[in-house]
């Protein structure tokens, strides 16, 4: 189950905020700007560009669906992105 809370739902929404932003940023340009900001991993390290693109790759996990194998469902998590 998905379980985020506090510091760590605000950078997912930055994540996605600055893709908004900055729809041709690159991942390090994203990953820059996190670093910058003193967002962390939760391991409390510093981002790079394959824990942003995880990061994206999860849109639906984040918006509250469960993906498998070409199915979708919502899922029992709880989402944080509308």
């Amino acid at each position: 189950m998905l379980q985020l809370h506090g510091a760590k739902v605000e950078t997912v929404k930055r994540v996605f905020c600055i893709r908004r932003e900055w729809p041709n940023a690159t991942l390090q340009k994203i990953v820059d700007i996190l670093n910058a900001e003193a967002h962390l991993t939760t391991q409390g390290k510093m981002f790079t560009p394959t824990q942003v693109k995880r990061v994206l790759d999860s849109e639906d996990l984040y918006r509250g669906i469960y993906s498998y194998s070409g199915l979708s469902a919502r899922g029992q998590h709880e989402a944080i992105m509308a």
